[in-house]
């Protein structure tokens, strides 16, 4: 579900994006360690341990005990991130455990994390079996922090190349869905905007452009 939010100072420069805010995979009332209060603070961990939920379900069948166990494994890595740099350690526990799941169909090797080569920020990028693509974008602008775009793509459409997301939502009004176009090559990635970034983004950012592969 997407809502509308207010980014600090957004107000005063009279253009406030669209978000989405996506909950984790696990009921945030019920955190009970700090490894899950801070997936539930932080809105791109939620997005990562919601499309990992998606990811192993979608997985799961046929998967046996080899991917439960592993799973399983997995959680008790990531549950034993330092409060020292949590962020970065879960960050990379979910990016690794992305790759894993995804390379028995991830032929393209799209799975990662995308550096913004036309601007500030980054896309991550993560596969499904069916083809289908997950990414989260987050942008800056000429504050080297402050996020102006932030969009995230669920069931973006195989493509030739890449992939096609249609926006569920008519966020500009007037039934239109507008569309984002990604290709990925050897080297990274391009994203190619139909009218989605005067929605998700304030302060004229931009997300449309060249990403490089981390």
């Amino acid at each position: 579900m997407r809502i509308r939010f207010l980014l600090p100072l957004a107000i005063l420069l009279g253009s406030v994006p669209a978000a989405a805010e996506t909950a984790p995979s696990f009921d945030c009332n019920q955190a009970g360690t700090a490894v899950e209060t801070a997936i539930c603070a932080d809105p791109a961990l939620s997005w990562l341990d919601h499309t990992m939920g998606r990811l192993y379900a979608a997985l799961r069948t046929g998967g046996g005990t080899k991917l439960r166990d592993g799973q399983r494994a997995w959680i008790a890595a990531r549950n034993k991130c330092p409060a020292e740099g949590l962020r970065n350690c879960l960050s990379g526990q979910y990016m690794t455990r992305f790759a894993a799941l995804a390379a028995g169909y991830d032929k393209g090797k799209v799975t990662g994390v995308y550096s913004y080569t036309d601007g500030n920020g980054w896309m991550t990028v993560i596969p499904f079996p069916d083809g289908t693509v997950s990414a989260r974008i987050d942008t800056n602008g000429p504050g080297p922090t402050y996020p102006v775009c932030r969009i995230e793509l669920e069931n973006a459409a195989a493509a030739k190349g890449g992939a096609r997301w249609t926006d569920p939502d008519a966020p500009m009004g007037d039934d239109q869905h507008c569309t984002i176009d990604l290709g990925f090559s050897r080297n990274g990635a391009t994203l190619a905007d139909h009218g989605c970034e005067p929605a998700y983004c304030a302060l004229h950012g931009t997300f449309a452009g060249r990403y490089q592969r981390n």
